[in-house]
């Protein structure tokens, strides 16, 4: 029993993959705090959410 793949379709998802783990790992730094690291944080606020580098009290 023969499977095939959709090589360009495997390369296009391994791509989007690798670009993602990229982002998670710019806020990632040893020794030091980033502003970066607050990034994903999110807050709710007068009924709604927004990230937390947008809130302002």
């Amino acid at each position: 029993m023969a499977v095939s793949y959709d090589l360009s379709e495997l390369k296009n998802r391994m791509q989007k993959s690798i670009t993602s783990l990229r982002e998670e790992l710019t806020g990632l730094r040893t020794g030091r705090a980033s502003a970066g690291l607050l990034e994903p944080v999110t807050v709710e606020a007068y009924g709604s959410r927004m990230p937390l580098n947008r809130w302002r009290p």
